[in-house]
């Protein structure tokens, strides 16, 4: 569990990170954009694609633990379908998905008490390390809402990059079996 806590918080702060060195890029893209809700919805959903592909670097590519699981899972039953590796995913990613929506529902109940008994920031500071994967509550007048939808798309983006990755590792690994 630590690993897992210690690859979501790398993840963020690397996100953080790349979206403070690419902020005027993105300023400059998405400058025709004229609706502010739009254009913090279109940026929120960068920041979650960013969060998700660090994510998965960290917690799968750097260390080939991915490439290890795919070999693993497909070992005996070498026949890939989609609804097999969703299974696999989400039976080995289970944690790590409770992990992501506990952080930012933990992120959303310490944002909220600040707000409504402090006025200001004060128990919510350790929030900030995962400020990229919450930017949805800036889209939405019930922040609540934002948050919830923080958690589905940091875990669908990661889900959907982790089966592309599985998908091409598969591949490559049945092709040099043959």
């Amino acid at each position: 569990m630590k690993r897992i806590l210690y690859n979501i918080t790398r993840a963020s702060l690397t996100t953080f990170a790349a979206y403070l060195l690419l902020f005027f890029a993105w300023r400059t893209l998405l400058s025709g954009v004229k609706s502010e809700r739009l254009y913090l919805f279109l940026v929120a959903t960068m920041s979650s694609m960013a969060f998700a592909f660090f994510l998965l670097y960290f917690s799968k590519i750097k260390k080939s633990a991915g490439e290890d699981e795919v070999i693993e899972d497909y070992e005996v039953d070498t026949s890939y379908t989609l609804k097999k590796d969703i299974r696999h995913i989400l039976r080995r990613e289970g944690k790590l998905l409770i992990f992501i929506a506990a952080i930012v529902l933990l992120c959303f109940f310490l944002n909220t008490f600040d707000r409504v008994v402090f006025h200001n920031k004060v128990i919510s500071l350790p929030a900030f390390l995962f400020v990229p994967m919450c930017l949805f509550s800036t889209c939405f007048k019930i922040s609540v809402i934002g948050y919830i939808v923080s958690v589905l798309m940091n875990c669908a983006w990661y889900i959907l990059f982790l089966l592309h990755y599985r998908k091409k590792k598969y591949d490559y690994w049945m092709k040099k079996e043959q």
